[in-house]
């Protein structure tokens, strides 16, 4: 498991910074070393867990940028600080078998490497696709993907690369795509794929080689995230791979903060009602079998009274977690508000989403949620309701008269 980043650097105030700030803003485990000799030993220790080297490069023992090569060897990923960055230096680094270099110009640097790792690790598992019928440019430009911790597909023609797109859609984040390639060119393959995947969702850039100055508006109208020349430095690439992902990223917090409930990490209200009268359009249609269930957490007031809103809370969130693990990806799971929670199985009919259900609400029973060393234990009541009705707003009226009989008449169980 490559769960450490090593630092390389012999100046120590430095390497407290940037230790303090990665430690505070990722979960890396960190790893140091002043000088070659050090780094060597480290590698030898610790190789196969590390994910990145952050590298000095001109350290007592080794002035000459030597440990890149040494990282190189030992197929470690690495960024390289420097000081300054003339274009003798810009050169020299643009060389060099790294991700990237930061300089070393206060803060925002430290905030441009942390940036810089958060993406390699969100990279992590999914695909990149450069899709260019010259050999050379796949090679080029799939050599900088994998840098970035993509794991990359290539294709030699437009039907290939949307064919690839296809097979992997819900796995890939980023596409490079030749203008010019025999039968499908690279604006055809981009609009087919916006078909199916927005800009918020799949960042697209059109490559050529021909330095024709329309071309960039051709693949931005048609639905390029952003165009790059073949011959651009590698610096340019990298930064506008990163700078279009960064696009990704914040578009899907925007989203997630829209559509999610703040404490427990559940769908909201508002998005449980927008996505659930979809489903049950769409079970209307395929006339499948549907359920919706309201639940409720017993004595929850007793709780917050007792121990404290903060202990309430955890409650909550262990509540929410169970539900996550126990039930499958088809149901629709929100928290309504406060300690009430609203579940839409899909495809199960009264005797399945029973036993879904009640085996849920035993889980719960059974968890300990722990405050100073006191274990609480809190109890559900649903109220389920199995079928289609006129409206999803219908159906959770039904669900919710059967959870008012199952506080009525107890407690800590399910009425339908």
């Amino acid at each position: 498991m490559q769960d450490t980043i090593l630092i390389v650097e012999d100046t120590a105030f430095f390497t407290k910074v940037l230790t303090n700030q990665l430690r505070k803003e990722t979960e890396f485990r960190i790893a140091s070393a002043t000088c070659y000799a050090e780094a060597v030993r480290q590698l030898d220790r610790i190789g196969e867990r590390i994910f990145l080297a952050l590298l000095d490069l001109n350290l007592p023992d080794a002035p000459d940028g030597e440990v890149v090569t040494l990282m190189a060897e030992r197929g470690v990923r690495s960024v390289v600080f420097t000081g300054t960055v003339d274009e003798p230096r810009r050169e020299l680094l643009l060389q060099l078998p790294i991700v990237d270099y930061v300089v070393k110009q206060g803060q925002s640097s430290v905030d441009d490497l942390i940036r810089l790792i958060h993406h390699l690790r969100a990279n992590s598992g999914y695909h990149a696709l450069i899709v260019d019928d010259s050999s050379t440019a796949r090679r080029h430009f799939g050599g900088m993907l994998r840098d970035l911790n993509f794991d990359v597909l290539s294709a030699s023609s437009g039907e290939e690369g949307l064919s690839l797109y296809r097979q992997h859609l819900h796995n890939i984040r980023l596409i490079l795509v030749d203008y010019a390639m025999a039968g499908m060119g690279g604006v055809e393959m981009i609009r087919a794929i916006r078909h199916d995947a927005s800009v918020d969702d799949l960042a697209i850039l059109g490559i050529s080689g021909t330095g024709d100055p329309t071309l960039a508006a051709n693949f931005l109208k048609n639905g390029a995230s952003d165009y790059v020349a073949k011959n651009a430095t590698r610096e340019e690439v990298i930064t506008r791979i990163l700078i279009n992902l960064d696009r990704l990223r914040h578009v899907a917090k925007l989203k997630y903060a829209a559509t999610r409930d703040y404490l427990s990490g559940l769908f909201n209200r508002r998005y449980f009602f927008d996505s659930g009268e979809a489903l049950c359009a769409n079970a209307r249609r395929e006339k499948l079998d549907i359920a919706v269930a309201m639940l409720d957490i017993d004595h929850f007031k007793q709780v917050n009274d007792r121990y404290g809103h903060k202990v309430g809370d955890k409650v909550i969130i262990n509540v929410a977690n169970i539900m996550q693990q126990k039930l499958r990806e088809s149901d629709l799971v929100a928290r309504m508000g406060g300690e009430e929670f609203c579940i839409l199985l899909m495809g199960a009919g009264g005797e399945q989403a029973s036993d879904v259900l009640n085996g849920l609400r035993e889980q719960i029973a059974a968890s300990v949620v722990e405050d100073n060393g006191e274990a609480i234990q809190v109890t559900i009541s649903i109220g389920l309701h199995v079928g289609l009705r006129d409206s999803l707003e219908q159906m959770i009226h039904l669900a919710d008269e059967a959870l008012y009989r199952a506080k009525n008449s107890g407690r800590n169980r399910l009425c339908s």
